[in-house]
């Protein structure tokens, strides 16, 4: 498939794929190590639903096809949303700096969370179109509550406290190391003195 056949939104998926496995390559190829390289599994996973939904969009009847991708959709719907609890694998690896880490691990978040909508907005405009539900909101909130509650309290709520936790640790922990260096420094200094006097 050529990308100059793929429409706006599929560009913007396309590209963001793409700026998190650069990452992830860059890092690969200045490391030599294996870290974060999960992402292109759970990247691909995340898509399945993607895929699935626009089969829906193809669909022009209800039939049984149509319930088989649907609860293949359904089924796959979180992986999408769960690229935002990799946030959870981000922590300092030397010598990659954390900022690009942080990058990468909320690159691939902000995938996920990219993913799973457009899918969710696909699913409610099959909804509007082929079924001819008038208010596919009412069943778009109730159909997959179960398996996205958790996913939406984590992207509204832990994600931010994630992102300025590992902020202030990450700052606090650079402030802790300069201190106890400071401290180091000072008793092996009152050592020397006093081992000198």
């Amino acid at each position: 498939m050529k990308f100059k056949k793929l429409n706006e939104m599929q560009k913007l998926i396309c590209v963001s794929l793409l700026f998190t496995l650069a990452l992830l390559a860059v890092r690969v190829a200045y490391t030599g190590t294996v870290a974060y390289l999960f992402y292109p599994w759970n990247l691909l996973l995340a898509l399945v639903p993607f895929y699935f939904s626009g089969l829906l969009l193809k669909q022009k009847k209800f039939g049984w096809k149509t319930i088989l991708v649907f609860a293949s959709w359904f089924l796959f719907l979180p992986n999408a949303p769960y690229l935002v609890t990799d946030i959870f694998h981000f922590e300092e690896r030397p010598p990659v700096p954390a900022w690009f880490d942080l990058l990468l691990v909320v690159s691939g978040a902000w995938n996920g969370v990219l993913i799973c909508m457009i899918s969710l907005f696909r699913i409610e405009k099959f909804l509007l179109n082929r079924c001819q539900i008038k208010s596919p909101g009412i069943i778009m909130f109730l159909l997959p509550i179960d398996q996205t509650d958790t996913v939406l309290w984590l992207t509204r709520n832990v994600v931010m406290g994630i992102a300025v936790a590992l902020t202030v640790l990450t700052g606090a922990d650079y402030v802790n190391k300069a201190y106890r260096t400071r401290d180091d420094s000072k008793a092996a200094k009152k050592a020397a003195a006093e081992g000198g006097a």
